[in-house]
């Protein structure tokens, strides 16, 4: 198919005597016309629309091999089927055929490009099929209807009532896709659609699912290859549109597309489909034991379900231990003396867990605030964690994540008891502040309170210590 509107003008060629067939529909509008007397043969000028549709920098042209068919208004529908001879590769295309010696150059006409046509009292019905076969760079043949008036003389403008959902998939590139399917909760997308000729308006459609299907595989790359589907024109709000994309191995991405606008007659409405990143999952830590991971934002960190230290995240069992900064030993200042932030083996995380983890940075503890819920668990009996601290929960698509820091106190090395438990949480960052100093996140019951504070480990401060995951 091909599209965009443009009013070009009509040339008379030659005149010539020859025998056509008339038919009362166009079901199958390459069917000869009943014969009704002498015909003539014309050039008609036409913008927009095609049975087959080329994508030019996400223009919409013209192709090879599209026909234009028309119809006095007054007639019927009954048709004439005129061959692209001009203007391949542009919005606006010359036409050759023949047409019924009587119809006038300045003869009213219905003009209709792709799909499968028929007329009642008025209105146009087409035919949007559910399953669209991918053309490379272009559209499904006659999954692209344009119609519009005109005349021979003055020419013939289409306009498209349908547009154009331009989906951007990436991939792996050893990832190949044997089918995409786009299902609305509340639209239909194929079926049989009544157009009005003069507004365009659309209504009906049968089947709220479509599908491009592939006679080839067609591979991805991570910066995503491009495919083009037909669907009515329309405000679709976020989450109504959802997308499949089936790979040749079965496995599926799956994405709800956000608020969107197609646009009749053009291919502007162009979303990105990727492989949703996992929020959760888990990774070996020392001693072959799995440890489960959460992200709370995208692209955040990936924290560890418990403490450092811990088995658990239930009860006071999810302390942990109590560690200096940069140190191994819980309950013992063996804190690390120098003056740069922890990595490697001076970060505690990485030290008792291995290369899977890490401590958080101070940047790492600062964005909770903006991207999450952070909320003081004030009653132990109603936490299912059975001991008090603070929750917090990801916002938007990562509401369904969340991780929990009890409040485990803290202690000095050298103590045999631990001060602010229950009231408390302390977590050592990674990140050096200056002297003696580094960065922790400090909760404090029952206010709410959460910031990350310098926090001095010359003191033999000892506090608990939650990796995130190395990446």
């Amino acid at each position: 198919m091909k599209k965009f509107t443009y009013l070009a003008t009509m040339l008379l060629v030659m005149a010539g005597a020859v025998s056509c067939e008339k038919k009362s529909d166009v079901k199958n509008p390459e069917s000869k016309l009943q014969p009704t007397g002498v015909m003539r043969e014309v050039s008609v000028a036409a913008g927009q629309g095609s049975a087959k549709t080329s994508v030019n920098n996400g223009a919409l042209t013209w192709s090879e091999g599209d026909k234009l068919y028309v119809a006095p208004t007054a007639g019927g529908i009954d048709a004439a089927a005129l061959n692209i001879t001009d203007g391949v590769g542009t919005a606006s295309g010359m036409f050759h055929g023949r047409v019924d010696s009587t119809i006038a150059d300045d003869t009213q006409l219905y003009g209709w490009a792709g799909g499968a046509w028929t007329y009642n009292d008025g209105a146009f019905t087409v035919n949007m099929p559910a399953t669209q076969t991918y053309i490379d760079n272009g559209l499904a043949e006659n999954a692209y209807p344009s119609i519009g008036t005109g005349t021979i003389k003055g020419g013939v403008s289409l306009q498209n009532p349908f547009g154009v959902l331009s989906l951007n998939v990436k991939g792996k590139d050893t990832d190949a896709v044997k089918s995409i399917t786009v299902t609305s909760s509340a639209n239909n997308l194929a079926g049989a659609f009544t157009i009005n000729p003069s507004t365009l308006a659309v209504s009906g459609g049968s089947s709220k699912t479509i599908t491009l299907t592939f006679t080839e595989a067609v591979s991805l790359t991570s910066d995503g290859v491009r495919f083009y589907m037909v669907i009515p024109a329309a405000e679709y709000p976020a989450g109504d549109l959802n997308v499949t994309v089936t790979k040749t191995d079965d496995t599926t991405i799956e994405t709800s597309l956000g608020a969107i606008t197609v646009a009749a007659g053009n291919a502007t409405a162009k979303q990105d489909v990727e492989d949703a990143p996992a929020t959760t999952g888990e990774a070996e830590r020392t001693g072959g034991v799995m440890v489960k991971w959460v992200q709370l934002w995208k692209d955040g960190p990936k924290f560890a379900e418990y403490n450092v230290g811990a088995t658990t995240t239930m009860g006071k069992d999810s302390y942990g231990g109590y560690y200096a900064w940069g140190g191994s030993q819980s309950m013992v200042d063996d804190h690390y003396t120098g003056k740069v932030s922890l990595s490697g083996d001076s970060d505690t995380a990485t030290k008792l867990w291995g290369p899977n983890w890490q401590m958080p940075t101070r940047k790492d503890f600062e964005n909770l605030n903006s991207n999450c819920d952070v909320v003081w668990i004030t009653n132990k009996d109603e936490s299912e964690y059975g001991v008090t601290g603070t929750l917090v929960t990801g916002r938007g698509g990562y509401s369904g994540n969340s991780v929990f820091f009890p409040a485990a106190g803290y202690t000095y090395g050298g103590w045999s008891f631990v001060m602010g438990e229950g009231n408390n949480v302390y977590l050592w960052s990674s990140t050096y502040y200056r002297d003696d100093y580094a960065f922790c996140l400090v909760c404090y019951s029952p206010t709410n309170y959460h910031e990350v504070k310098e926090q001095s480990y010359g003191s033999e401060h000892l506090s608990s210590v939650r990796a995130v995951l190395a990446e």
